[in-house]
């Protein structure tokens, strides 16, 4: 026998008001009305949305909201459970022979948590692809060879010149004064080189460091992702 429904006309005020505002928060989050988003073969009996009845209309907004935006998915899911509900291989569900009456809000209840376990499953395959890249950049860190910033011979070296022999002071001789200015060590070129490559080196070690802890952070967030999504 077919569902009996009350019409829309018959309603209170504030029933209608409700229908109304769940109305436009489906066709906000599907971007068309609500008559327009679900398959003919899948819509209950009566073409006004608002005459689908009060279970029905409190279950669509959740779906909504899991798939927004993406109405071939709400009809995939829907026309799923709708299919195997009439065919009985769905659990708990009231098998029917009368496909007139379209859905009902147990195939849209079983419908939104295939969309949140899609969703899950999306995420979580994100969230690997994403471990799978800061692993692979880590790598690539870690392979760059010790010798950044070190300049390479380009062909045309000139050996210094060789050291000038040291005389020995005679004995008589008095012991000349060296200035205090002197004796103060001078920092040369290659003094500075090598202070900027192991600043260099130091920083590149620090980097790697922080990517590293990222990486572990994300595995993390991963492991914690796939958690909820069981």
């Amino acid at each position: 026998m077919p569902v009996l429904r009350n019409p829309y006309e018959d309603l209170s005020p504030a029933t209608q008001q409700t229908i109304e505002q769940r109305l436009n928060a489906i066709q906000t989050l599907w971007k068309v009305p609500l008559a327009e988003a679900i398959g003919e073969d899948l819509r209950p009996s009566g073409a006004d949305p608002r005459s689908w009845g009060r279970a029905l209309l409190e279950v669509l907004p959740k779906l909504a909201e899991e798939t927004q935006g993406d109405v071939p998915l709400v009809n995939e899911l829907l026309r799923a459970e709708y299919n195997g509900r009439l065919q009985g291989t769905v659990k708990l569900a009231r098998k029917t022979t009368t496909p007139d009456h379209g859905i009902n809000a147990g195939d849209v209840r079983r419908a939104t948590a295939a969309a949140k376990e899609r969703k899950a499953a999306n995420s979580a395959s994100k969230a690997r692809a994403r471990k799978r890249a800061t692993a692979s950049k880590v790598r690539e860190a870690a392979s760059v060879p010790n010798n950044i910033g070190l300049e390479e011979d380009d062909g045309d070296y000139v050996p210094p010149p060789p050291p000038v022999p040291r005389q020995r002071p005679s004995q008589n001789a008095p012991t000349p004064r060296i200035p205090v200015a002197s004796m103060t060590p001078r920092r040369t070129a290659s003094h500075v080189d090598e202070d900027s490559l192991v600043l260099g080196l130091q920083r590149e070690a620090a980097r790697l460091k922080t990517e590293e802890a990222k990486r572990k952070r994300e595995e993390a967030e991963v492991e914690l992702e796939i958690a909820r999504a069981k």
